[in-house]
């Protein structure tokens, strides 16, 4: 279905240098490298498989049949948009998009998802630093809700950064799942996402790594902003993590909802160093986990607060 390109993303692919890349459901892998507009390839495995670190995947309007994506390194896959017009995805199980190993930074913007099994993204990073952007998604799971919407797996002595934006993701087990081993920074912020009929956690996180070498301990920084998290059996958005060096919380605007015998929001950290909460809503205890929960339980709107503990400075 061609048409939604624009010209002006046309280049000429110069070895050594990023190229755009193009996908058309009417187009050919046979022989081609993806680089000419007006020849696209026909599959996006095809355009993965031939794009180098740093180039842009351009994925046209149409619905494709296709397993799970797989690829390395720096990239942008772009599709068409989540609603119309639409990048729409269709797979039977296994994960849909596979990040083998990153460094720099990872793009993926502009797709409705439907499977049936297997992580929507299923990210594992090693060694290097990485950012991870994803937007506009619509990303729904057939057959139960089990799996993850996101779920990243970080073993890494680098910092991470975790960008979700304008996103849905329904029917997983968990809608945002992150674990951060060894890494000197894990940074998350969800804008304008919304996990619906998620089984246990809207968004959990997790951190681990050497309790008694502080330059093996993770700085944590979440903020959420304008988004909806709810679940039908667990905590709405929970933090868990036995090496926390520093903290910075800032949820903004949000709605987070859980049934009533669980916790809208509950953070569980030992070694956590300094915290404090300026807002009477929230219940703490300190001894020495902190567990924090909405005093009245079940859902709650969060109105604008922060939570700050001293961020280290980088590593030498």
């Amino acid at each position: 279905m061609r048409g939604i390109f624009s010209l002006t993303a046309l280049v000429l692919a110069v070895p050594g240098f990023a190229a755009d890349r193009y996908v058309d459901d009417a187009g050919s892998d046979t022989t081609n490298d993806c680089t000419t507009l007006a020849t696209p390839c026909g599959t996006i495995a095809h355009a993965l498989d031939e794009a180098d670190a740093g180039d842009t995947v351009h994925v046209d309007a149409s619905s494709y049949s296709t397993g799970g994506l797989s690829f390395k390194g720096s990239i942008t896959i772009q599709g068409a948009g989540s609603a119309s017009p639409q990048s729409l995805l269709v797979t039977g199980g296994g994960d849909v998009f596979n990040l083998e190993s990153a460094s720099g930074t990872v793009t993926i913007q502009g797709f409705a998802i439907q499977h049936a099994g297997g992580d929507a993204f299923e990210f594992f990073l090693a060694n290097d630093a990485a950012t991870l952007a994803l937007s506009d998604i619509d990303a729904t799971l057939s057959g139960g809700q089990s799996y993850a919407g996101v779920n990243l797996y970080a073993n890494t002595d680098d910092s991470l950064t975790l960008e979700v934006t304008n996103s849905t993701f329904t029917n997983y087990q968990t809608g945002v799942l992150a674990y951060a081993s060894y890494a000197e920074a894990m940074d998350v912020t969800l804008t304008n996402t919304t996990t619906t009929g998620t089984l246990m956690q809207g968004l959990y996180l997790s951190v681990s790594g050497n309790t008694a070498d502080t330059t093996q301990q993770t700085d944590l920084s979440v903020q959420v902003d304008a988004s909806n998290m709810a679940t039908d059996s667990d905590d709405a958005l929970e933090l868990y993590g036995e090496t926390l060096g520093g903290l910075e919380l800032i949820f903004n605007d949000n709605t987070f909802s859980a049934s009533t015998s669980y916790s809208a929001v509950k953070i569980d950290f030992s070694n956590i160093r300094r915290i404090g909460i300026p807002n009477a809503m929230w219940r703490v205890w300190l001894n020495p986990r902190l567990s924090m929960w909405c005093s009245s339980g079940g859902g709650m709107r969060s109105l604008p607060f922060a939570v700050r503990t001293p961020i280290r400075r980088k590593r030498s």
